[in-house]
């Protein structure tokens, strides 16, 4: 096998999407046992079938869902290649084979085979370890997202090990500490030190890709980092101790790395830098009332840059303010597309059966039947295919004595019927 890292970026996709497939799968199980065990659900926590359910959600589900995102993101994130496919691969045939001995063995509550079983997961871990560190080996990057990283491949790593000595320790006793207490020290180790690192590094990386937004600042960083690096341990010490202060102590700690990293997700979403373009920024205009013959409320349709680039290339300066009227008297609200595009169905129908609109009936069969229409000082009549349409002038009045006449004949804005 060969000891340098291949060439390229990122591993061939069927890599990751196996460990995703794998987890889903075990995910669709964990559901139906859901629903299988509600009995044993409503007793105590400590039953071999919930830890065979428990099970199924932590290693089959989650781990083995973060060792395959892993795969993918390691290049992308840490900007190193993976060292060894193969290896990846036959990785996930021992955890997948390791995972449903241990669910199996816990479901029938036999401690032997479950300790095989745990042997062998350990085996596919250390090998998952192994090739992430071969593919880290002269990283000098040290960046947030890569510590917290390492901080949970340390905490997999400690889970694991902590995991093994349970189930020896269910053949032949030999911890000095109560049960239930090292219970919870391991269920903590796992949250804290293995999931919580490997999503707080990931996600000081992908948020600034996904909303443009900067980075996590030094303190934000620092009270993230350090308080995980010291409250995860102080928690896992103190409850295997029986010391309180210990547990309070490390309690505290996590709680501050938690509202460091909740305060830079604020940040982000306060600074975020948004990308608007003509296609996405339809709108839902209301009309006004008038004090006239006008209509009591007309609802139309149209868009921020199409009400500006219409004022623009006006021909006139009359025709100029009255565009500015027009679109000045309307109130702009934000909508959903699905909402838009029914509105815009309602109006293009009403306006098309008008018999006011004979030219632009005529002129409609020959084109797309998803012509939109906005109702502006001056008539636009496009085609969505093409982008090009006509222009013919009318006058304000018209458009209301038209509206009008829609609703004299019951006409009104509303979605069509299909």
């Amino acid at each position: 096998m060969s000891t340098t890292p291949p060439p390229g970026g990122g591993p061939s996709p069927l890599l990751p999407l196996a460990y995703l497939v794998c987890a889903a799968v075990a995910f669709v199980a964990a559901a139906t046992g859901t629903a299988w065990l509600a009995p044993e659900l409503a007793g105590h926590y400590y039953h071999p079938r919930l830890l065979a359910l428990t099970h199924t959600v932590t290693l089959g589900w989650i781990t083995v869902a973060i060792m395959g995102a892993s795969y993918q993101l390691v290049p992308v994130v840490l900007e190193r290649p993976i060292w060894s496919e193969r290896l990846a691969r036959w990785q996930l045939a021992i955890v997948a084979v390791a995972v449903f001995g241990m669910v199996a063995h816990f479901y029938l509550a036999t401690w032997p085979g479950l300790a095989g079983a745990a042997a062998l997961l350990a085996v596919g871990i250390l090998l998952y370890l192994l090739n992430i560190g071969l593919s880290l080996r002269g990283f000098r990057q040290w960046t947030f997202t890569a510590r917290l990283v390492m901080l949970g491949y340390g905490g997999l790593a400690a889970t694991t090990l902590f995991g093994l000595t349970l189930a020896v320790n269910h053949l032949r006793p030999f911890l000095p500490s109560e049960f239930f207490p090292t219970l919870h020290a391991h269920v903590q180790l796992a949250l804290l030190g293995w999931v919580t690192p490997m999503i707080l590094g990931v996600a000081a990386r992908v948020y600034p890709m996904f909303f443009l937004a900067p980075a996590p600042g030094r303190w934000t960083t620092r009270g993230q980092l350090g308080g995980l690096a010291a409250g995860v341990p102080s928690v896992v010490a103190g409850l295997l101790t029986g010391v309180p202060a210990l547990r309070v102590a490390g309690g505290l700690a996590v709680a501050v790395a938690a509202l460091a990293h909740a305060s830079w997700v604020l940040e982000v979403a306060r600074t975020r830098k948004r990308r608007c373009t003509p296609s996405s920024s339809w709108c839902a205009c209301t009309a006004w009332r008038s004090r006239s013959s006008r209509p009591a409320s007309l609802t139309a349709m149209t868009s921020r840059s199409s009400a500006s680039w219409l004022s623009r290339s006006a021909s006139s300066p009359a025709t100029r303010s009255a565009a500015r009227s027009v679109s000045g008297g309307l109130s702009v609200r934000r909508a959903t597309s699905t909402s838009v595009l029914r509105i815009a169905s309602g109006v293009r129908s009403s306006w098309l059966a008008s018999e006011t609109k004979a030219r632009s009936r005529s002129r409609a069969r020959s084109r797309r039947p998803s012509m939109s229409l906005r109702v502006t000082p001056r008539r636009w009549t496009s085609s969505s295919a093409s982008g090009s349409g006509s222009r013919a002038a009318e006058s304000t009045s018209e458009i209301w004595a038209a509206a009008s006449r829609m609703a004299s004949i019951g006409r009104t804005t509303a979605a069509a019927s299909p």
